[in-house]
């Protein structure tokens, strides 16, 4: 007689198994970007998204971090990769705002102006969600605290940069306060 595996405990098994080589592929494809030129590092870093992001979110805890440190990356194009994994990030998996918007708020005093519209661009879809998370959210009241903070510094940073030379950034910055003065108008009775 053949032993029987319930349904539910044989996906957790063939779950697990799947998992692991997507772990390993992604450790590899994170290892080959570091030591790629910018096109290759830029196919590594799409595969990774595609992995962690798209075929297994329940890794995205996980690698988060190691993503993310392509933020120091001397390629503007790799800096703007890697706003656009924590946004999306962000959409995956809500609670990850606490850890994102942080690093959100350091990117924007980059010195490339293309980044720094990238990074505007992801606060404006982030600045709703954080509202909403913070409403539902069972994090610590220090985790959402500290997002707050770099929200305000965020928006302060916006103010200044309404009188910026570049015409694209000050484009962005009068998106983004349009977007917290909406988020935080309360609407009239009609």
């Amino acid at each position: 007689m053949a032993n029987f595996v319930p349904l539910s405990e044989q996906q957790e098994a063939d779950e697990a198994t799947e998992s692991k080589p997507t772990t390993q592929k992604v450790i590899s494809l994170l290892n080959e970007a570091q030591l790629e030129q910018r096109q290759k590092k830029m196919d590594c870093l799409y595969q990774v998204k595609e992995l962690v992001i798209n075929k297994d979110p329940d890794l995205l805890d996980s690698f988060l971090d190691e993503v993310i440190a392509f933020q120091q990356d001397t390629s503007p194009e790799v800096r703007k990769f890697v706003v656009q994994f924590m946004q999306d990030a962000c959409k995956t998996d809500d609670g990850l705002l606490v850890r994102v918007i942080p690093m959100l708020s350091y990117m924007i005093e980059d010195l490339n102006s293309s980044v720094v519209k990238r990074v505007m661009t992801a606060f404006m879809q982030l600045y709703m969600m954080a509202f909403v998370y913070t409403v539902k959210s069972k994090s610590s009241p220090e985790d959402i605290k500290e997002m707050w903070k770099a929200l305000h510094e965020t928006k302060l940073r916006a103010v200044d940069m309404l009188e910026a030379e570049n015409d694209g950034i000050r484009t962005m910055a009068i998106k983004f306060i349009e977007i917290v003065i909406l988020a935080q108008t309360t609407k009239e009775p009609v």
